[in-house]
């Protein structure tokens, strides 16, 4: 049985595959995902992800402190897989410990793209900027072990999925009480550098045609 979705004023009512219907809110909505959170039970929420983004696919292999937790639960007919997550609060400076870290990882996420800037008419080597992340995480000490560990894992996911970069933003943490969670902390550069490059040759058509 495949999931279903069907709208209802300001809701919706998902109805998994195991045919249990859950009366849902939407969240937000991404380029390939929108987060549903439940009504009934607000502490879990369900994504809908477009199989052109494997992101969620990847980060479901993962099992770690500040990994979210993330499960497969259905799929829909259209090109779309649904996983349960819970919900996470959004990342604030008020919460210091989760802040100090996210500037760490900031820091060096933003070091590690720097380094790796290609040359004239060369692509960025994706695998290199995340090996790099990785290793200026894993060598400082001042940082917990956890978050060590979790980094060095979702690197060595990210590069057996092809080109998935590492991204370290604000917008795509979150926190579990004190803890920092990296809610959706890679993307596909070379889907993105695709859709950027289309978009660029309509411009370029439409320009034409004035």
């Amino acid at each position: 049985m495949t999931v279903t979705l069907k709208s209802l004023p300001r809701r919706a009512m998902l109805t998994l595959d195991t045919g249990t219907a859950v009366e849902v809110e939407k969240l937000g909505k991404g380029r390939y995902t929108i987060a549903w959170r439940s009504v009934s039970n607000p502490a879990v929420v369900y994504l809908q992800v477009s199989d052109r983004d494997n992101s969620k696919e990847l980060l479901s292999h993962l099992d770690g402190v500040h990994i979210p937790k993330l499960e497969q639960c259905g799929q829909f007919t259209a090109e779309e897989t649904l996983y349960r997550t819970q919900f996470y609060e959004p990342l604030t400076a008020s919460n210091r410990p989760a802040w100090n870290l996210f500037k760490v990882l900031q820091r060096y996420a933003e070091q590690a793209l720097r380094e790796a800037q290609p040359k004239y008419n060369e692509r960025l080597n994706v695998q290199r900027v995340n090996e790099d992340f990785a290793s200026l995480v894993e060598e400082d000490d001042a940082l917990p072990q956890s978050i060590r560990d979790d980094v060095r894992a979702l690197v060595n996911w990210a590069c057996s999925y092809g080109e998935y970069l590492v991204e370290i933003s604000k917008r795509n943490l979150a926190v579990d009480g004190e803890t920092l969670i990296l809610l959706d902390p890679v993307f596909d550069y070379a889907e993105v550098e695709r859709a950027n490059q289309e978009a660029k040759r309509r411009a370029e058509r439409r320009s034409a045609y004035r």
